[in-house]
């Protein structure tokens, strides 16, 4: 803001520089015209002021919101925070504590925080704790921002010394939050591989609920398991022409993610591990049990395939032939059209020999007729 003022002033002395010299050299409408710009800026100027300072909370109204805000966010993470408290054993934040919590490691606690995140937000990881750090961080430097401007005033009266007490309050309050926020939002970070692989297992554990129940059930009996599959199959792939190809490959796929993400970790997750690896196993048996339908479509689906090939080539066949007809028709043309030109040429040749010997005809008439 001060730096748009500053530009405006600039331009409003060079403006009457100009509108002065213009007066002095008669160009009055010029002037105007220049003058009449200056003060629509300057109008402009004051208007972008007003709002900015009608938009702009005051610092009573900016304590209330915020305390609003903070007691927002604590209530969101309360029970978070005190997992992790109860979990590592400590009350209060120090730099010792984060070098400790650091170095530790409990499954058990990112197990609790991913599977409660993702009950209510259908993700593991809880993304709304660094927005709030963030949020923390930009409140404090705006408390300080309002803190320092009240201290450069020589006097305060009751309601700026309120303010200032209240300003005061909250910044304790934001760096007591915003240091045990911090310090289990790193943590969290530090455990992302987990989070990530977690989720992942969450979603497919949902996709494949139905035939992981049958698998329970048959794992034993690959032909009863097979004939159960099969009504999860055209469910989900109905009007599909090779339903089970592509509900094995797409099995296939989720196989290939789970193992991407569990090649990512670089901690001992041993739950989270036996439980993708189980998991995997499963997906695994599905395939067997269908094994024998997927193959049969498969080759199906290849003879398909190149049966359509062959379709095409026929095609691209039959379009070269066409086009050698046409081909040897336009040659045939052409060939035509030069044997008619070589004769019309021929004919004139003719025509003109024809022409020359009636004239020298004419001329051996005439020279006889003067020697008789």
């Amino acid at each position: 803001m001060k730096k748009c003022n500053f530009f405006i002033k600039k331009i409003m002395v060079g403006l009457f520089l100009i509108s002065d010299r213009a007066f002095a050299t008669d160009w009055n409408q010029f002037a105007k015209v220049m003058l009449g710009v200056g003060g629509a800026l300057v109008a402009t100027a004051g208007t972008i002021a007003g709002v900015n300072w009608w938009l702009t909370p005051t610092d009573e109204e900016y304590c209330r919101q915020l305390n609003s805000e903070i007691s927002h966010i604590a209530v969101t993470h309360e029970k978070l925070v005190n997992l992790c408290k109860s979990t590592f054993g400590w009350t209060t934040y120090s730099f010792d504590l984060r070098q400790r919590l650091m170095s530790s490691f409990s499954e058990t606690f990112l197990f609790e925080v991913a599977s409660e995140n993702y009950k209510l937000h259908n993700v593991t990881f809880p993304l709304h704790i660094v927005e709030h750090c963030k949020a923390l961080e930009r409140s404090l430097a705006e408390l300080f921002k309002r803190i320092d401007n009240l201290n450069r005033y020589y006097s305060l009266d009751a309601l700026q010394r309120k303010n200032l007490s209240s300003m005061q309050t909250l910044v304790r309050l934001i760096s007591r939050l915003s240091e045990e926020l911090e310090l289990v939002k790193d943590y969290l970070m530090l455990h992302q591989a987990y989070f990530a692989l977690s989720e992942n297992c969450y979603k497919a554990q949902e996709s494949y609920k139905k035939e992981i129940d049958w698998v329970g059930m048959y794992s034993s009996d690959l032909y009863g398991l097979g004939q159960r599959l099969d009504a999860c199959v055209y469910a989900k792939y109905t009007g599909y022409r090779y339903p089970y190809v592509s509900y094995v490959m797409n099995v296939y796929d989720s196989i290939d993610r789970l193992m991407n993400f569990r090649t990512n970790i670089s901690y001992n997750y041993q739950y989270l591990i036996n439980w993708t690896d189980d998991f995997v196993s499963k997906l695994k048996l599905i395939t067997v049990a269908l094994d024998s339908r997927y193959r049969a479509q498969l080759v199906q689906k290849e003879r398909d395939q190149l049966e359509q090939e062959r379709i095409k080539l026929e095609q691209k066949r039959a379009e070269l032939q066409a086009a050698r007809v046409r081909l040897v028709a336009e040659t045939e043309i052409a060939r035509w059209e030069a044997q008619r030109i070589e004769i019309e040429r021929n004919l004139l040749q003719l025509q003109s020999k024809l022409n020359t010997a009636v004239e020298n005809d004419k001329a051996l008439q005439l020279n006889i007729a003067v020697n008789v």
